[in-house]
């Protein structure tokens, strides 16, 4: 009998979908109005909103739970869903209470009687089993639409009798009264509890096949939502309409089977004389029961809109209201809003074709049953990019009406007059604001549903807590709202949309850098997207698509996990005088050429290695349209290993001999050749092994260097060892161990300085000599132990010009320290003994801003870079802040020092990390041993959203153009985690000018057209050169040069101006020897001070400082007489200088 009903079920739904009935009658619409101030106030505590489903209903992979398919559900195929309905009252309220609707009871009073005392037929009585039936076949109808016919529902209501009820023994009331979560938990628990106890022979949670069905229960009365704020009636104990969720320990258990989900919906929404029809709130709840979330801000009171009117699961269309020929009033929810491009294409409805430029491209329209796309990819970064979709309101009239059912008169669907016959529609867009009609534009940013903002919830993740849309500067979905005013998500919410939130000929046709709304990632970054020509509004849309800085062939895929702190090197490995991009990834050496195409020829292996999908299901290499199965992204690989690399890679050549080099987890060195057929080995696709080895004890490899063709290779273990190897075959040279765990080491012109940890302080070692010589003999090395730790890897350079090189240090709370490596021992180089008194994430780079042949040193700190000089003074224009809107964000990449402008000066690149923090009031509860709660705290709980970008800072100058750009920093794992980080940038010359390369945690190499000067490019790479040496010789940076100008006016000043202080400072350069005066006259000319000093060397910044002590406030003449020590040469300078006091 069951299986009889079930399939008789189906042919029903199937032909109620497909063939008009002469017996169903045309409700024609006389007007569609916006009524702004209809809706009910959600801001009545206390509130609820619908969990994620846990059921997973239809046939569809992930590689997480938030992340779209890996291929939407096939054409060919169709999921059947059964909907197991179940009808419950209450007991009667005798009196009838005034804080619920109706008394307990389904309204089952005449339709006769319903219009004659309502006033109208919409959603009439009797609430009996026809009448949910119907409701059940508008809902089916809606999803068949939407899926486009890949999602059949089928549906049961129960009890089967006509009138008949499963009964509960308490009032409405006594559940409406309770919290939210644990009342509607109840509620459903005694509710499926009740159908069972009655009707245990006949009523079936799993269908034939045995899936679960999906449970809807309807309850007698009204709903909570529908209770308006303004009523004079209030009936604060209504039930919530919702999707309810259960963990293990709360699930409904049955003899039969375990229940973990449902839907909960009442009898009407009509109630405060608003009526109110249930299908568009029907369609919503169960899209929640297919796995969809809310897109509507759920941690606000009131719950605030983010995507208005456009989104079957934001407002959904409710606050329009459809006026009927044969009725007075108007009603809402009588159609529900088309499901926007995420949910169709998280749904599998839809293949998504993702494009990165392209001209003319179409876009369909989504009602559209044919062939096209009808989503549109275009990537950002792993986690975050745009789809577009055709959108369009009834904008030619061809929607006749909404057909009734002739039994109940429910309102089932959007239909034309056919001849005779009323023929089906899918034009549920009729009720998009201003019956709008162009592209809209989605914003998708899965990093969000990674996160967890409240993690007292017992939910692993935004997306399975339903809190994408929480913060509105960072949200997980948001509509690119075309008219450029932020009415959903900024700091000001009005309406739920309007027409001109579409773009199209006549409004807005264009979407990129520099137009408004802007192609400005959740990061804050530049996409460079940029989207324009686009058509007028049609069945048929077309953009075009251009990916401006983005280098040609790029981004490119380097694969999960990837590890941020072993950053990319550019080295020319086949000496053909252009560099190739070498970079490491989980168990692969992978190598591009700096215009995206692999180094070596893969040999289609790519495919079994990179299991990487792109974010969306489907991909196309050419802009074709024609959707590939899988959206796999191949990768550059180089070589593969049999362990996660944790050093490198390095590279250098020996001899002729190009190689590549890197350093395991189980202390394994590999060196390859950069070809794949050479020296005899058969052609596989992957570089040539030259040599392997272990030279430690099963240790950790963590750096490795490969600086020197004459020397041994260097490798530095977790523990202090360190070994030397030769380059031609890998033989042990020698070891030695400096016994403490190693921060790193650097090469310096005689040798080695090499920094450990031990115990509340650091060793510096220095070497001297040859290393082969020293490490056979472990002689000639020196030390000085640091009373400090926290430092990190050190860098070594000339930085005085007086031929011994100094060791730079930086601890993580700012503190900048130098020794000088003497001939025979290590002195303390005190100008550089200097406390920033800022956070340090990262280590220092090097570089020369003068221009003088001296290098400074860089040191990172909170949204700023210092520079200091050989004698400890800020390098001019230092500090360099970032960014003065981001004052709270940290430099974490190591900078380099390069010319990314081309204009012959040395910039400053770096990845930061901004973040957002956010509070909320939060009550916990203390519970006794059975649970119980004994005691409540009320308290604030903050979260925080984190933000990365790739800057870009010239000294001195306010921002480069097209700067910042997004770092890739989310990166989201398989299993749902976010991980956030990305690699230092590297900086290489190619034969149209530069390429800057960053690669973010999210696993994607991606490379931005900029300039580049060879002189200014010192300190291009995080280690500064490809061999890992983090050295930066006087031969890379040439002679000594002074400045032309004995006493350059841009580098004298006076700070700080005004002095508030009981100092202010006199900055001044010379490029000789000089006897320098300062005198400091009032404003009636006469002298209040006057300051003297020799310098011996030229060349160089230099500061006196003033004493202000006696000195009154005002505006005071600085004159500045510098007079050369030989030559004759001689300047007079003069600037105001204010005080203030």
């Amino acid at each position: 009998m069951m299986i009889i009903r079930t399939v008789g079920l189906l042919i029903l739904a199937l032909s109620m979908m497909t063939a008009a009935e002469s017996k169903d009658k045309l409700l024609t619409m006389t007007e569609r109005r916006t009524i702004a101030d209809a809706s009910a106030d959600s801001s009545k505590a206390p509130a609820f909103f619908s969990s994620r489903a846990k059921e997973r209903f239809l046939s569809l992979d992930r590689t997480a739970p938030f992340a779209l398919p890996k291929r939407a559900l096939p054409d060919a195929a169709t999921d059947t869903i059964t909907i197991l309905a179940i009808r419950v009252d209450f007991l009667y309220e005798d009196p009838d209470d005034p804080q619920t609707t109706g008394r307990g009871k389904f309204d089952l009073r005449s339709k006769e009687d319903f219009i004659a005392q309502e006033g109208h037929g919409l959603d009439p009585a009797p609430h009996n089993r026809a009448y949910f039936e119907a409701h059940l076949r508008s809902l089916a109808q809606y999803w068949n639409v939407v899926s486009r016919g890949k999602l059949q529902l089928v549906f049961e209501v129960w009890p089967s009798e006509t009138d008949s009820v499963y009964h509960l023994d308490t009032t409405i009331g006594y559940y409406g009264a309770q919290d939210p979560n644990s009342g509607l938990g109840e509620f459903f628990h005694d509710a499926l509890r009740a159908a069972y106890a009655a009707d245990s022979a006949n009523l079936h949670f799993r269908d034939e096949a045995g899936r679960k069905k999906a449970v809807m229960i309807f309850h007698a009365g009204a709903d909570r939502q529908t209770d308006l704020w303004f009523s004079f009636t209030p009936t604060p104990y209504d039930l919530f309409t919702g999707f309810a969720t259960f963990d293990s320990a709360n699930a409904v258990n049955l003899p039969t089977d375990t229940i973990v989900e449902g839907t909960i919906m009442p009898e009407t929404m009509t109630q405060d004389n608003r009526v109110t029809v249930m299908n568009a709130v029907m369609a919503h709840e169960f899209g929640h029961q297919l796995g969809l979330i809310d897109v509507y801000n759920t941690g606000s009171s009131p719950l605030i809109t983010e995507v208005g009117d456009f989104d079957l699961m934001d407002n959904n269309g409710m606050n329009t209201a459809a006026f009927f020929d044969i009725y007075g009033v108007g009603a809402f929810g009588t159609v529900p809003i088309y499901a926007s491009a995420w949910e169709r294409a998280f749904l599998g409805f839809d293949d998504v074709v993702e494009y990165r430029q392209g001209t003319s491209l179409e876009l369909a329209a989504v009602k559209m049953q044919g062939n096209g796309v009808r989503i549109a990819k275009v990537p950002i970064s792993a986690t975050e990019y745009y789809l577009l979709e055709n959108r369009r309101g009834d904008v030619d009239g061809q929607v006749d009406g909404l057909r009734q059912d002739s039994t109940t008169d429910v309102i089932l669907w959007p239909v034309i007059i056919d001849g005779d016959s009323l023929k089906a529609t899918p034009e549920y867009d009729i009720y998009l604001p201003g019956n709008a009609a162009g592209i809209a534009i989605w914003h998708i940013d899965e990093s969000v549903a990674a996160m967890d903002y409240f993690p007292f919830d017992g939910f692993a993740n935004n997306f399975e807590a339903n809190h994408l849309q929480w913060d509105y500067k960072r949200r997980f979905i948001s509509l690119v709202e075309a008219d450029g005013m932020i009415n959903f998500g900024g700091n000001y919410y009005a309406g739920y949309g309007t027409a001109q939130d579409l773009f199209y000929a006549g409004n807005n046709t264009h979407f990129g850098t520099s137009t408004n709304p802007a192609t400005i990632g959740n990061d804050g970054g530049y996409t460079h997207i940029d989207i324009s020509n686009i058509s007028p509004a049609g069945m048929i849309m077309t953009f075009d698509l251009e990916r401006e800085r983005m280098a040609d062939n790029f981004p490119r895929r380097l694969g999960l996990p990837y590890d941020p702190t072993l950053a990319p090197i550019a080295f020319d490995l086949d000496d053909d005088g252009d560099e190739e991009i070498i970079a490491v990834s989980g168990r692969r050496i992978l190598a591009v050429r700096a215009d995206g195409r692999d180094f070596l020829d893969t040999l289609g292996q790519w495919d079994d290695l990179d299991t990487i999908y792109s974010a969306l299901q489907v991909q196309t290499d050419v802009n074709a349209g024609v959707p590939a199965e899988y959206a796999t992204a191949p990768m550059p690989v180089f070589a593969d290993l049999p362990r996660d690399i944790s050093a490198g890679p390095v590279a250098g050549s020996f001899r002729d001999t190009a190689m590549v080099l890197i350093g395991t987890t189980n202390d394994q060195v590999f060196a390859y050749r950069p070809c794949d057929d050479c020296g005899g080995s058969p052609a596989d696709g992957r570089a040539r092994i030259l040599w392997s080895t272990s030279p430690g004890n099963n240790e950790v490899v963590t750096a490795i260097i490969a600086e020197d063709t004459n020397q041994p290779i260097l490798v530095m273990h977790a523990s202090g060892v360190l070994t030397a190897l030769r380059w031609d075959n890998g033989a042990l040279s020698g070891v030695v161990d400096f016994m403490g765990p190693a921060i790193g080491f650097c090469r310096y012109q005689d040798g080695l300085g090499v920094l450990i940890e031990s115990g509340d302080s650091t060793i510096l070692y220095r070497t001297r000599g040859n290393p082969a010589v020293w490490i056979r003999n472990q002689l000639n090395i020196d030390s000085v132990v640091i009373n400090e730790t926290g430092f990190y890897p050190p860098v070594a350079a000339d930085i005085d010009r007086d031929g011994n090189d100094e060791i730079v240090l930086l601890s993580q709370d700012g503190h900048l320290l130098s020794y000088r490596f003497a001939e025979t021992d290590i002195e303390a180089y005190t100008p550089l003994d200097i406390r920033t008194d800022d956070s340090a994430w990262v280590g220092p780079a090097l570089g020369d801003f003068s221009g003088t042949g001296y290098i400074d040193v860089v040191v990172p700190g909170k949204n700023r870079f210092f520079a200091y000089d050989r004698n400890g003074l800020a390098s001019l224009d230092f500090p360099a802040a970032i960014d003065n809107g981001k004052p709270e964000q940290e430099v974490i990449t190591a900078p380099i020092v390069s010319d990314i402008t081309g204009d012959g000066h040395p910039d400053l690149t770096a990845v930061t990390v901004d973040w957002f923090r956010h509070a909320r009031d939060i009550t916990l509860y203390y519970r006794d041993s059975t649970g119980a709660p004994i005691d409540t705290v009320d308290t604030v709980y903050h979260f925080s959203n984190y933000y990365g970008n790739l800057f870009v800072v010239s000294p001195g100058e306010r921002g480069v153009a097209g700067f910042p750009v997004p770092a890739g920093i989310h990166g989201v794992r398989p299993s749902g985690e976010n991980v956030l980080g990305a690699s230092s940038p590297l900086h290489l010359s190619t034969n149209t000018g530069g390429l800057l390369v960053s690669i973010g945690a999210d696993g994607w190499l991606n490379a931005w057209q900029c300039g580049w000067s060879e002189g200014a490019s010192l300190w291009r790479m995080a280690n500064g050169s490809p061999g890992g040496g983090r050295w930066l010789p006087l031969e890379a940076v040439g002679p000594e040069t002074p400045l032309a100008e004995f006493l350059p006016e841009k580098r004298f000043f006076g700070y700080p101006n005004p002095a508030t202080g009981g100092r202010a400072t006199i900055h001044y350069y010379v490029n000789a020897p000089a006897r320098v005066t300062v005198t400091i006259f009032d404003a009636l000319g006469q002298q209040v001070a006057e300051m003297i000093r020799d310098l011996p060397e030229g060349n160089r910044e230099d500061e006196i400082i003033w004493n202000l002590s006696g000195i009154a406030s005002g505006v005071y003449h600085c004159r500045i007489e510098a007079e050369a020590t030989a030559g004759g040469q001689s300047a007079v300078l003069i600037k105001p200088i204010a005080v203030v006091k």
